[in-house]
Order: structure tokens, then C-alpha cells, then sequence
């Protein structure tokens, strides 16, 4: 069953029946829906159903109403059934000739279209709050990815959130020791694990500099350095030329073992 977002919604409703959106943006009065709408109300009732719980991010008092909403299209839809064509869909109670259309559609409009799943890491050493719902949202687009058999995203988005991960960990210990990321770039150009002296905007840095440089300031350990070098490996073999060059496909083996540095950095840098 296809997944629903909570923008498609709104989209429907503006095509199906503008009056909502006109309602809300104060340019429309009260309106009602007959029997005639029956298709489009089931249609409604059917993509809300389709939204992934994590997707409805409203307080209490929106979700309240929105339970109130659904509550009085799925009771039209079920009298419509019975060929009963006097019922009709008009404001709801109390709530200022607000139309359940209307209500669905702002607090729909209100709804991320992208959510982490809530059994997704919490990432709370992570000190940014947007960095680490960001990086929430890929993890959990990531393990979707897996389950949907994408290999190629789930090998590109898992790639990104090392990267992400370990630039902000390099910051994050920059921050409580100026001279550690300089003492760390020193020691892995010794070892060649660093073949050259990385940009001065550590923004353009990739897991080519950020690997190695964070496993010489000890944030990950060895294994988890080679585990993101296989990824790396894999990520590029999103580049057409290098992957028939090598004779090799962004396949599920890829997919997983850049999932696989994303759990071996994770374990690594989550220390109290």
C-alpha cells in the first residue's frame, strides 16, 4: 500500500474542493458537503488513513480536533452508504464554522512530509537539536530504504550521515580541545592514512579526510574505520563510470555494509 504525505492531502483538498482553503485563509464563509461529495470524502478518509503515524507532529489540541474531523466524514460516509441523501457535512460543532475539510487540511498543512520512525536512535550526542533530527530523519530513511530494497539510497543517505556524524564529532572535540584536530591531522599524514593536508574549510572535507582524521583523535576505533572506507568504496559506485569500470553495482551487499558504518560510528561516538 502506498505511503501517504501529509502535503498530498492538502493537495487534494485544494483540488477537490477549494472551499477549505478558502475557508482557512478567512476568503470563503461556512459551506457543506452533500451526497454528490461522497467520493471525494471517502477519498480524504482514505489518504489520512495512508499517513504514517509518525507524520502527524501536532499538539493535543490539533490532534483532538482532527479525531473530530474524521470522525464526521467516515459517519457521512457510512450514512451516504444507506442512500441516505438529506444527510450533509456542515460545520463543526463549537468550533467557529470550522469545516472538518478545513480542519484537516491546516492541520495536514502543519504536518512534516519526512519523519523519523520512533524506534530511531536519539542521537542525544548530538548537541545541535536541528543537526540531530536531520540526522534522524536519514538514519530512519536509511532502514526504510533497506526494507524497500533501494539499495542505491540507502548506500547514498547512509554514506552522507558518517560524514555528517564524524565532522560534527570532529567539531564537537575541537570545541573542548583547540589543538586536538590539528595534534590528529599531524598523526594520521604520519601514518598516510592522510595523504595530503586537508582544505582549511572542513566543510568540503569528505570521508576521505574525516575517516582518518577521527580515528586519530581516537573518536572511532580502527574497525570502524575500515568498515567507512568500505562504504566510501560503495558510495561512489553510485558514478556510473567508476561502477562499470570496476565491474561492480550499488547492490544490496553495498547497501548494507554502508549501513553498517553508520552503526559501527554510532556505537563508537554514543559514550557517556
Amino acid at each position: 500500500m502506498p505511503t501517504v504525505v501529509p502535503s498530498q492531502i492538502v493537495a487534494y483538498i485544494d483540488l477537490r474542493m477549494p472551499n477549505a482553503r478558502d475557508q482557512q485563509q478567512g476568503k470563503g464563509g461556512a459551506f457543506e458537503l452533500a451526497m454528490d461529495h461522497a467520493a471525494i470524502v471517502r477519498g480524504v478518509i482514505e489518504l489520512v488513513d495512508r499517513v504514517p503515524p509518525q507524520l502527524i507532529e501536532v499538539d493535543s489540541a490539533d490532534f483532538s480536533l482532527l479525531i473530530e474531523a474524521m470522525g464526521q466524514l467516515r459517519n457521512a460516509a457510512e450514512v451516504w452508504s444507506r442512500n441516505d441523501r438529506h444527510h450533509k457535512i456542515g460545520a463543526l460543532p463549537a468550533r467557529d464554522r470550522l469545516h472538518p475539510l478545513t480542519a484537516i487540511r491546516q492541520i495536514m498543512e502543519k504536518c512534516p512530509d519526512e519523519a523519523a520512525l520512533p524506534e530511531t536512535v536519539q542521537l542525544k550526542f548530538v548537541s545541535d537539536a536541528g543537526l540531530r533530527e536531520v540526522l534522524r530523519r536519514d538514519i530512519s530513511a536509511v532502514n526504510q530504504a533497506l526494507m524497500n530494497a533501494e539499495w542505491k539510497a540507502a548506500t547514498v543517505l547512509a554514506g552522507s550521515v558518517v560524514e555528517a556524524l564524524l565532522l560534527d564529532a570532529i567539531n564537537t572535540l575541537e570545541g573542548k580541545d583547540p589543538q586536538a584536530i590539528n595534534k590528529a591531522i599531524t598523526a594520521a599524514m604520519g601514518s598516510k592514512s592522510l595523504t595530503q593536508q586537508p582544505h582549511a574549510d572542513r566543510n568540503r572535507w569528505d570521508l576521505a579526510e574525516l575517516v582518518p582524521v577521527a580515528e586519530a583523535a581516537n573518536l572511532i576505533t580502527k574497525n570502524t574505520a575500515r568498515q567507512c572506507d568500505l562504504a566510501r568504496g560503495f558510495r561512489n559506485l553510485i558514478h556510473p563510470g567508476r561502477s562499470q569500470r570496476l565491474g561492480q553495482v550499488c547492490d544490496r551487499g553495498a547497501a548494507l555494509s554502508a549501513a553498517a558504518a553508520v552503526e559501527h560510528v554510532l556505537r563508537d561516538l554514543d559514550v557517556p
